[in-house]
């Protein structure tokens, strides 16, 4: 390296390893740093790349310290927990090292700064494929260098301080304990981001959605009523089409205008935040026929496609110079106004609107129409009984369908302080959207689903409840959002993967009477078919795979744990019992 000009030590200058917006991969910076990394003065709102020299030996040094001095603690909001070595952890934190730098002591490692709308700096893109470098930094043990040279290169440099009682950061471990709460929930979303939460009432539903939406936002219940990305709407009985969302134009008043409704205003929002998740849960969705009040999401839901590693789709409204002028002054402009307009707020404190970033998104939709943001995930309660309606296969083919009925009535009797585990954007939003986006990287595990889902669709011929393409991909997505969580070998958690989309897909679409339900030989019901079909698949992954001793423990007791096996003897003994039967309990 040429003679350095200019250093910074991160513990001389305000730096913070765990940003105050919970769930970023990035570094908080300081009005210091920012000054030293860049010539000219930011806005809120940009966004420049600043290139660095990484050094290996920095990364080898810091993981032979992590390893040394392992079990670690990790603070939790009550209590501590004790972080265990395995050499799966290990493998996670070496072989990307390995990977990023080869046979290379030093590789550039570009990032990019951002000064946020909220007022906090960061660097962001701290991941590149499997390499993080956060992984590698233990919070309050390890200062940063930032060094400029003569040549008015940057490079980062690492050094590690005493590691007792510290606090290991890394993407791996949110992923086995902290976020192994939410796994159904996130790896649901991975796979679709448009969920049904089934069960009776009472059960959390709506609660979960308001949770996941405060881990991914960073804010605090407790100081934060309603998390800015975060919005219930209330489905009514009477809605039978999309006015109720999507809004609607009139010309009572004898000039052209449109009606707004805060479902529109909400994907405005989530498009100018479009690098947080934002949720959007309808409670009691079947209420209404959600083929009629839905019916253009769930059509425009399958227009999403990746593209140049972006997930895009057609849109819901069309492009809003369509709805001409009022008076002077276009009816699309009027429009823009009322979703930019609203006073934002993130912790209490009003948001000062990025105006090029507005800027842009209103020509998009003054030009393109108002599409599905890329980070907008629906979520919507089911309850069933003799008040609602029941879902049509249309609906549960573009659904992911978790339940959830078991109460634990010994639970939620302490005060406990309710945030949740910080949740990183990437780990929640898709990254793709068809098989074929995953396909070539995964083809060994891609191509056990498929033979997976082929013999179940052999128990399925000459039956209404047969699957096709979509549900192809979305087993595929799931199982492979399902491989990244630590805790067990492949093979269980491809099996565990398997056995909760048979549920979610497969069985959802399966109700009637005897007769509809009998076997393509007539022979018997297609549900007990399917019940022996679904433990022969599911051994044969088992022996495909080299499982472990634990696994083989595991999978002894499948029939025990296995949800899809246990959801078809309820269905089996509702229909001998009332000689009708469907999912839905």
């Amino acid at each position: 390296m040429d003679k350095v000009i200019k250093q910074i030590h991160s513990q001389d200058a305000g730096f913070k390893l765990s940003p105050k917006k919970s769930g970023e991969t990035s570094l908080n910076l300081s009005n210091v740093i920012l000054n030293f990394l860049v010539d000219k003065p930011l806005s809120r709102g940009d966004e420049i790349s600043v290139s660095f020299n990484l050094y290996k030996e920095d990364f080898l040094r810091c993981l032979s310290y992590i390893v040394m001095h392992l079990p670690l603690y990790r603070s939790s909001s009550q209590e501590s927990m004790k972080i265990t070595f395995s050499t799966g952890m290990f493998a996670s934190l070496y072989n990307p090292i390995e990977e990023f730098f080869g046979a290379s002591e030093i590789q550039r490692y570009d990032v990019n700064l951002l000064y946020r709308l909220d007022g906090r700096i960061y660097l962001n893109g701290l991941k590149k494929g499997t390499f993080s470098l956060r992984n590698y930094l233990v919070e309050n043990n390890t200062t940063l260098s930032f060094l400029k040279d003569e040549k008015g290169e940057y490079s980062l440099r690492m050094e590690m301080g005493d590691l007792e009682n510290v606090v290991l950061e890394t993407d791996v471990l949110p992923l086995s304990s902290i976020i192994a709460q939410f796994r159904p929930y996130i790896t649901a979303i991975k796979s679709k981001p448009f969920i049904l939460l089934a069960g009776i009432s009472g059960t959390g539903k709506s609660r979960i959605v308001r949770q996941l939406a405060y881990a991914t936002g960073g804010e605090n219940p407790d100081e934060v009523k309603k998390p800015y990305n975060y919005e219930m709407i209330q489905v009514r009985p009477n809605w039978h089409d999309s006015t109720e969302l999507l809004g609607y134009e009139t010309r009572i008043s004898g000039e052209t205008e449109y009606v707004l409704t805060d479902f529109l205003r909400f994907l405005a929002k989530a498009w100018y935040f479009e690098e947080t998740p934002f949720f959007l849960c309808l409670d009691e969705m079947n209420l209404a026929p959600v083929e009629q009040y839905f019916a253009e999401y769930l059509s425009v839901l399958e227009t999403r496609k990746l593209n140049n590693g972006r997930i895009i789709s057609d849109s819901l409204l069309p492009p809003l110079n369509n709805y001409g002028k009022k008076g002077n002054t276009w009816v699309g402009d009027i429009m823009m106004n009322d979703l930019f307009g609203k006073d934002w707020k993130i912790n209490g404190k009003s948001v000062e609107k990025n105006k090029e970033r507005e800027a842009r998104l209103r020509e998009q939709f003054r030009t393109e129409g108002i599409a599905l943001p890329p980070n907008l995930i629906v979520m919507g309660t089911v309850n069933m009984d003799e008040t609602t309606f029941s879902f049509s296969r249309k609906v549960l083919d573009r659904a992911m369908t978790i339940e959830m009925n078991k109460v634990d009535f010994s639970g939620g009797l302490t005060k406990k302080d309710c945030r949740v585990a910080p949740i990183a954007s990437e780990i929640i939003l898709p990254n793709a959207v068809e098989a074929m986006d995953v396909y070539e990287a995964n083809q060994i595990i891609c191509d056990h689903v498929i033979s997976y889902l082929t013999e179940i669709n052999g128990t399925l011929e000459g039956t209404p409840f047969k699957v096709a393409y979509r549900t192809r991909n979305e087993f595929i997505l799931y199982v492979l959002a399902n491989l990244q969580y630590e805790g067990n070998d492949v093979c269980y958690r491809m099996i565990r993967a398997l056995d909760e989309m048979t549920l979610m897909k497969v069985l959802s679409r399966i109700e009637g009477d005897k007769n509809k339900l009998m076997n393509l030989k007539q022979t018997g019901c297609v549900l007990d078919d399917l019940a022996t079909q679904i433990k022969q698949s599911l051994e044969k992954v088992y022996q495909d795979f080299d499982a472990s001793d634990n696994e083989k423990s595991i999978y002894n007791d499948w029939d025990k744990e296995s949800v899809s096996l246990c959801k078809l003897k309820e269905m089996k003994r509702k229909l001998d019992n009332t000689y009708y039967c469907t999912f839905w309990s």
